[in-house]
């Protein structure tokens, strides 16, 4: 749910401001907004050393620390050390790569070295080195010439002594290189040099890695202080009093209330119900069945206004079935089952742990069904019932109780599942209309959305008269008509009758038709599926044709090719599987995922 909040005016004499706001980040409870923006305060530097301490954090906690550490550092000089060591260990690294590369380079001079070739100049026997494509190496015809690297089949590398005509060169395309101005000793000698500065700097870092509980306090130490001065900048005060406001749920409302009456100091409170136009800030706490669904959000970064709906619980139930759909295979979401019931071991976090909630219940739907469309790691298992055991046995119960014919590439089971794509979205759309049609009573303008579930239907027959062909269903012009109405009577209940219907009737015909595009977006479904449950089929044969020759290969192709699968079945999830859920079904509900998360004032660090 989102937690219901009302704002809060803090009133206390100017001796008193700091006990007051002490009292306040005690409890935890109130969203803080600046009543005075203060634009002369310049907290800058404060937050440069947090975002500093906190890149430096990062740093440390990617590094397996040292058994033991540089204690006798202050929590400034290790922020400043660990830095100074990353752009070190940076520096050496790239120098690094160029070396290497410089001596891959000076390779295809062979043997020669720079005393060589300066002996040889100062003999009157001066040597210029060339680039030669292998066809073309035949055009140059001189005693003096050596090929000094054959390039493995690509371009030669050939010196020349006293020079060649200019024809020749021509004709051979043959271009100039720069002799190395290094010996490849020097540069071998310098590599080594980097490579043990590269070890001793890696070293540091371990041992730097071992004070990171010092850099997180330092980090809450400077939150502190961030949110304490932008607490004291953002109230308003002058000789004798000190406001300050904000946002508290009203479950807090009584422990704030008590608080302030048992403190040795005078505050004057006013709760004030959010004004039209105000946007408080948004406590979301989904319920408990639909909080996996959280580590999705916070992935997204998205968060519900104050006034939307709490979609958890829909998104919680309609994600896991457009994710098995889209999966399309048992013996896929069995490795997601198992991925996350690992993953939900070793999870230390709470947000980890809602994560492998969240692909344990996608894993559970996609071998569910898995099973009802017969078909696991791209084995259709209406042909293994020939096998005996237990084997055979849940093979025939998947085949008894499968939803389509085996051949799902067949132009039959492409349309049903095409139909049931459709049906799926019909649901999820009307569910989204008549839920917004709810949340607007007592208005008239629950029947507008009612009108646009009725049209939804309408379209869902539609959509099947002109994809799959069907007959037209006698529904359809009802429920369109009577849809139509409706939003033309009801999208505006508060204007005037002309107005608006004219408003009504503009507005229809752009509306029928994005649902119309809406509904059949949800085709995707269908698509992704059956192209996953064929490609998963097409390695099958493919490691079927490599064990002829060897069943390691064919092994090979079988895992290579069912990652791969698994790989673009993940991306699937969030390219279409997520997009139902945050456009199509999210517009129909009339979210903008306007809000912005609640962050009461409070000691950063500490269990409030």
């Amino acid at each position: 749910m989102i937690e219901p909040m009302e704002k809060l005016l803090l009133v206390c004499r100017q001796q008193d401001k700091k006990r007051m706001l002490r009292l306040v980040r005690g409890l935890c409870a109130l969203h803080l907004v600046p009543v005075d923006d203060h634009p002369h305060l310049d907290l800058s530097h404060l937050e440069t050393q947090l975002n500093l301490t906190r890149r430096a954090i990062k740093i440390a906690a990617a590094v397996k620390a040292s058994s033991f550490g540089w204690t006798e550092m202050t929590p400034d000089e290790l922020v400043t050390q660990i830095l100074k060591v990353e752009r070190e260990i940076e520096n050496t690294g790239h120098n690094i790569t160029r070396l290497r590369l410089q001596l891959e380079r000076q390779a295809r001079f062979g043997d020669v070295s720079m005393q060589d070739v300066a002996q040889l100049t100062d003999a009157g026997l001066p040597l210029s080195f060339w680039r030669v494509a292998p066809g073309k190496l035949s055009r140059l015809t001189d005693a003096n010439l050596i090929v000094i690297d054959s390039g493995h089949g690509k371009n030669h590398a050939v010196v020349v002594a006293n020079g060649l005509p200019q024809k020749q060169l021509e004709q051979a395309e043959a271009i100039p290189l720069e002799f190395p101005r290094e010996s490849a000793n020097v540069l071998n000698l310098e590599l080594y040099t980097l490579e043990i500065e590269a070890l001793e700097l890696k070293r540091q870092m371990q041992q730097l890695a071992a004070s990171l509980l010092t850099l997180r306090h330092r980090e809450d130490s400077l939150l502190n202080i961030l949110h304490w001065q932008q607490a004291m900048a953002g109230a308003f005060s002058d000789e004798s009093v000190f406001i300050a406001t904000g946002w508290i749920p009203i479950r807090r409302k009584d422990a704030l209330q008590h608080q302030i009456d048992a403190a040795p100091i005078v505050v004057g409170l006013q709760f004030v119900p959010p004004q039209k136009g105000e946007q408080p800030p948004t406590l979301w706490t989904p319920p408990a069945v639909a909080r996996p669904v959280n580590a999705l959000f916070r992935i997204l970064g998205v968060m519900p206004g104050y006034r939307e709906n709490d979609v958890s619980l829909s998104f919680m139930v309609a994600l896991p079935v457009f994710c098995a759909l889209l999966i399309a295979d048992g013996g896929y979401g069995l490795l997601l089952v198992l991925s996350a019931m690992i993953g939900f071991k070793i999870a230390k976090t709470r947000p980890a742990k809602e994560m492998a909630q969240l692909i344990l219940i996608i894993g559970v739907a996609a071998v569910l069904w898995g099973i009802m469309i017969a078909s696991f790691f791209g084995f259709d298992l209406g042909e293994l019932t020939q096998h005996s055991g237990g084997l055979a046995t849940f093979c025939y119960m998947c085949s008894s109780i499968r939803l389509f014919e085996a051949d799902l590439s067949s132009a039959h089971v492409v349309n049903q599942m095409m139909a049931v794509s459709f049906v799926l979205g019909a649901i999820h759309m009307s569910f989204a209309r008549v839920w917004r049609g709810w949340s607007c009573l007592p208005s008239w303008q629950t029947l507008s959305h009612l009108g646009w579930a009725a049209i939804v239907w309408g379209m869902l027959f539609l959509t099947n008269t002109l994809v799959l062909d069907a007959p037209v269903n006698p529904l359809m012009k009802p429920l369109m008509a009577f849809g139509a109405a409706l939003v033309v009577l009801f999208s505006e209940p508060g204007e005037k009758l002309f107005k608006r219907l004219a408003l009504g009737v503009a507005g229809l015909p752009l509306g029928a038709l994005s649902v119309l595009g809406d509904t059949i977006s949800y085709i995707r479904l269908m698509a992704v599926g059956l192209a996953s449950t064929i490609l998963g089929a097409t390695f099958n044969l493919l490691a079927e044709e490599v064990a002829q020759v060897s069943l390691i290969g064919a092994a090979a192709v079988f895992v290579l090719g069912h990652s791969l699968n698994i790989a673009l079945a993940l991306v699937a999830l969030f390219a279409h599987g997520v997009r139902l859920n945050m456009l199509e079904f999210s517009n129909h509900l009339g979210m903008g995922w306007t809000g912005y998360p609640y962050t009461p004032f409070g000691l950063a660090g500490k269990e409030n």
